[in-house]
């Protein structure tokens, strides 16, 4: 700056000044996600950030951060420097509904037994445990566990996003009959039969013939 009196007299000084460019603000990550899951977004910019919407944010400040939206879900990082006009970048995060499932009702069977299972899905899936199905590659395949079994049907679709549901086949112990000892007894003599109710799973019982059972 040079100045001039008015006698002519000059002067003069200087100023410095810092010319600031602050870099864009930019998101990196994938932009896809299931719902349930999370993703890892990073953000580069100027030295002072902040994230939108923390709802759906593990936090709001740092340069990477997770995301777990459940709906689409617009995720803007904004950044800026030395009072410089902020700067923002926007990434749209689409969330894809899981693929449904159902491995169908619980069932009782006896040992030995076979009983079959009821799973529907319209996407690829896999039954586990295989080794006491018939053919796993079909949705309802015939089972014979010797003890009670969970199954887990678990299924993934076209976007990569999974689902599982589970059915419990219920081995039942056998009833245990006590008909009692054998006796001896006179001709118009009656005797008890039986050493008390039949044990385990019973839904009744009969004697057999039973034309001389009072």
């Amino acid at each position: 700056l040079l100045g001039t009196s008015s006698v002519g007299c000059t002067d003069s000084t200087t100023a410095n000044i810092n010319l600031v460019f602050p870099m864009a603000s930019s998101i990196s990550g994938v932009d896809t996600l299931c719902a349930g899951d999370t993703v890892v977004l990073s953000g580069s910019g100027a030295s002072q950030r902040w994230w939108t919407p923390s709802n759906v944010l593990s936090n709001t400040s740092d340069s990477v951060v997770q995301a777990f939206p459940t709906t689409a879900t617009p995720i803007v990082f904004t950044t800026q420097e030395q009072g410089c006009p902020p700067s923002s970048d926007t990434l749209l995060l689409h969330v894809h509904t899981p693929p449904s499932v159902n491995a169908g009702l619980d069932k009782n069977v006896c040992p030995g037994d076979t009983v079959q299972l009821n799973g529907t899905t319209s996407a690829s899936f896999a039954w586990s445990p295989t080794a006491t199905m018939n053919d796993s590659t079909l949705l309802n395949p015939l089972v014979a566990p010797s003890v009670s079994t969970t199954y887990v049907l678990s299924v993934v679709d076209s976007n990569g996003c999974t689902s599982s549901d589970v059915t419990v086949v219920y081995v039942l112990q056998p009833a245990n009959a006590m008909a009692g000892p054998d006796t001896l007894i006179c001709l118009g003599d009656s005797v008890n039969l039986g050493q008390g109710f039949p044990s385990g799973n019973i839904s009744g019982w009969s004697w057999t013939p039973n034309q001389y059972i009072s």
